[in-house]
């Protein structure tokens, strides 16, 4: 725990007069509260991607509650290709919803663009390149995840989560990681029509 000596103290005793116990005691009482907010901060930033391998998030898609951890085995996937000529298959998302709607992470320049548009992005060079990639692969996979005849490996929260953090990094190769894992489970073969 920090002492006292190594925080900046000026703003939080601007109100204080006078010094002694009192003083200290709501001094050490700040930084507690203070230090208290910053570790929840630090775990709310903590990506779902870290948990165990086939584990999924314990809440469903509208946050309630699942009653712990549930096994995610699934095997089945369709393609961007599919969910491109197959919009009557969509369930949950919308084919004109934003991306950013659904991965809070999109790149600003991609905001507006639509589900439906973001699954003919083609790569390229660079971050941006990548992150199209990923972007396609990620649609794909959120409207498996939501379609509840695809037996899916990964549930929305762990591609939701997965998705933010990799383009959060900013890093072509973790980006491009995450696109070849998706690629993979929405290749799977899809059941649908």
């Amino acid at each position: 725990m920090l002492g006292l000596s190594e925080i900046d103290t000026t703003s939080i005793t601007s109100g204080l007069h006078g010094s002694g116990p009192r003083a200290i005691q709501y001094l050490e009482e700040r930084v507690n509260i203070r230090l208290r907010f910053a570790a929840i901060a630090v775990a709310a930033a903590i990506p779902l991607a870290l948990a165990p391998a086939g584990m999924a998030n314990a809440y469903d898609d509208h946050g309630y509650p699942g009653g712990g951890y549930e096994e995610v085995t699934g095997s089945e996937g369709c393609t961007p290709g599919y969910w491109k000529n197959h919009t009557d298959s969509w369930t949950v998302y919308s084919p004109s919803q934003s991306l950013s709607s659904v991965f809070a992470a999109t790149p600003a320049v991609y905001s507006s663009t639509t589900l439906l548009q973001g699954l003919s992005f083609n790569g390229g060079n660079g971050v941006d390149g990548a992150s199209r990639i990923l972007l396609r692969a990620a649609v794909a996979a959120i409207l498996n995840a939501a379609n509840e005849d695809v037996d899916y490996q990964y549930t929305s929260a762990q591609i939701t989560s997965r998705v933010n953090a990799a383009l959060a990094t900013g890093d072509r190769a973790t980006i491009l990681a995450l696109a070849t894992d998706l690629d993979r489970a929405n290749n799977g073969g899809c059941t649908l029509n």
